[in-house]
């Protein structure tokens, strides 16, 4: 994968997606056609077990949940505003805590 402005471009596309040619030879379309060919040569499960593709999805879908307790951040000041991303992220792991199984050794 070519890297673009310092990153590199992880979505694998759909089973619709086309290669993209001659005219567009920007990164971002190099990029996405090298990925493009590397998950038709490999599939997309195994092209995603070797690029860490769920754990990029996992922070996404943490993110949005952060988002879902408020767009913004109300305080101003800084100790403030730490403090309340610090309450906001609390929230989410007694979120996360109250939906996980509790495993316990048998005999």
């Amino acid at each position: 994968m070519a890297p673009f402005g310092g990153c590199t471009q992880t979505h694998p596309g759909t089973s619709r997606c086309r290669l993209g040619g001659p005219s567009t030879p920007s990164m971002a379309a190099i990029s996405r056609n090298e990925i493009l060919r590397a998950t038709q040569r490999l599939g997309r499960s195994i092209w995603k077990k070797g690029t860490d593709y769920h754990a990029r999805s996992r922070v996404e879908a943490q993110m949005n949940h952060l988002k879902l307790l408020g767009d913004r951040i109300m305080s101003r000041d800084p100790d403030r505003q730490t403090a309340e991303i610090q309450i906001r992220i609390a929230i989410m792991n007694r979120c996360s805590a109250l939906g996980q199984a509790e495993i316990k050794a048998v005999g």
